[in-house]
């Protein structure tokens, strides 16, 4: 209680751009940024025929390999395949072959 309000605890945090949960993993965090990323990197694909490789290349570095790098010194010790799973899609859409 706070004055005459309920305050119930929450089961996810967000702050400063980092979701931890209640028992203090980073769980979410991890899901949410492999989701947000893989969610750009698909926006990406479907405009990628009609913008320079080097666009491309700015556009991934910018938006996605940058939230990777956010804050990964926490990420220590937490299996990382989801965020793997978004270099390896990052990956491939710069180095497919152009086709127009």
């Amino acid at each position: 209680m706070i004055g005459s309000t309920v305050v119930s605890p929450s089961a996810t945090v967000h702050d400063v751009g980092i979701y931890i949960i209640k028992d203090l993993t980073m769980k979410t965090h991890v899901q949410r940024t492999a989701s947000c990323c893989l969610a750009t990197l698909h926006q990406l694909q479907s405009i990628r025929r009609y913008i320079l490789l080097s666009v491309v290349h700015s556009i991934v570095s910018a938006l996605v390999l940058s939230l990777l790098d956010y804050c990964n010194s926490l990420l220590i010790d937490l299996p990382l395949q989801h965020l793997q799973s978004v270099q390896n899609a990052a990956a491939r859409l710069i180095f497919q072959p152009e086709t127009l």
